[in-house]
């Protein structure tokens, strides 16, 4: 079987990755550098993410769910994203670390805990965490 194209997305050339799967053809295509949005819908733009962790423990014997809900007063992308990366370098900085672990690969929550949290509310990103029994 040839190969076919990828369906037209618009793509100008080379910003256009394809992949066959069992005799289909998909596309996904990247902007063009510096194609970004302006700073007008970066500075208009705001996330909101929820998020659902289920578990169980001895404390709590049918299972239980941790739900949380993560704002930005940004566009995630460009201006809250920035704000992690700079708040996260400040507390690694500073030596502001409150975390379990020791070494490893880890993401920053794990890494840094609960000041990085702190410092991140302070710039427009805030937390709502809740821990729900019965998690099922």
């Amino acid at each position: 079987m040839p190969a076919r194209s990828p369906p037209d997305r618009g793509c100008s050339p080379g910003r256009c990755r394809s992949a066959r799967y069992a005799g289909s053809s998909t596309a996904t295509c990247y902007p063009n550098p510096a194609k970004g949005p302006d700073e007008e819908t970066i500075e208009g733009s705001s996330f909101e993410v929820r998020l659902r962790g289920t578990g169980a423990s001895e404390g709590y014997p049918g299972g239980f769910a941790v739900e949380a809900t993560v704002r930005g007063d940004r566009d995630p992308g460009y201006g809250s994203t920035c704000r992690m990366l700079g708040e996260s370098a400040v507390c690694l900085a500073r030596g502001e670390v409150e975390s379990p672990h020791d070494g490893g690969v880890l993401t920053p929550a794990s890494g840094i805990g609960l000041p990085l949290i702190d410092r991140l509310e302070g710039t427009g990103v805030s937390f709502e965490v809740e821990t729900v029994e019965g998690g099922d």
